[in-house]
């Protein structure tokens, strides 16, 4: 199996929350990690 399962482009984003929706002090993580991927060949 290839790594990246074949794809030349994978991306990943985060975003840091530091407090809840109480305005409490609630550090935290989301990450969202792409399924996919761009191909050597462009699809």
């Amino acid at each position: 199996m290839e790594r990246h399962v074949g794809a030349r482009e994978v991306g990943m984003f985060g975003v840091l929350h530091t407090w809840g929706r109480d305005l409490s002090y609630h550090p935290h993580t989301h990450f969202v990690v792409a399924g996919g991927g761009i191909g050597s060949n462009g699809q």
